[in-house]
């Protein structure tokens, strides 16, 4: 196989990151400096050969960069703390908010029942309404059937059948005027007759 070079750059972080010395990680917080600097075309401050260490100078580096990282903790801290006030807030909104369309709803479903109600009771009133007219109907014509009949000589007395058959009230198919609240009678569109429903 061919060996590869790597990067002596990365290399030497790579052995600094898995390293277990006290100062590897400044070591490698510098090195990470040093590139950037390096890109950016600053000055790169000069190291010494005496194994790592740092330069008098190179500690006001390191001094700097922990002003810095201290001062971004500080900034993170600060914008964790907001975004969990902001967090709580958009909590306690989205209950409050949630709390206004259950209680909505609730208004919307009691609102709807009471409408349902009113229909049902109004139904059954106008049921009612139509049958008590019927009844009277009905006991209007046996009232004007027993006076005709009445009326009339033996002889010429016609069954009550017959006479509600042709005065057209009462069904053509058992001959019976007789309704109830199942069983009304029903007119023919066509022909104009009477029907029972049922």
């Amino acid at each position: 196989m061919a060996a590869v070079e790597l990067d002596p750059v990365f290399v030497k972080a790579l052995k600094l990151l898995h390293s277990k010395a006290k100062d590897s990680g400044a070591q490698l917080k510098a090195m990470l400096d040093d590139a950037i600097a390096q890109r950016k075309g600053l000055k790169v401050p000069a190291h010494s050969s005496d194994g790592g260490k740092a330069s008098p100078g190179r500690s006001k580096s390191d001094e700097d960069s922990k002003k810095r990282e201290a001062e971004k903790r500080s900034a993170d801290k600060s914008t964790k703390d907001s975004s969990e006030s902001d967090s709580k807030k958009l909590k306690i909104d989205s209950k409050s908010r949630s709390k206004e369309e259950k209680d909505a709803r609730d208004k919307e479903k009691e609102r709807a029942k009471r409408e349902k109600e009113e229909r049902d009771a109004h139904k059954q009133r106008e049921k009612a309404e139509k049958e008590r007219k019927e009844k009277e109907l009905a006991s209007k014509q046996e009232a004007e059937v027993t006076m005709v009949s009445d009326d009339e000589e033996p002889a010429a007395r016609m069954d009550a059948g017959d006479f509600a058959l042709e005065m057209g009230i009462a069904c053509v198919v058992c001959r019976q005027f007789d309704v109830s609240s199942g069983n009304q009678l029903v007119e023919c569109q066509e022909c104009h007759s009477l029907y029972h429903q049922v």
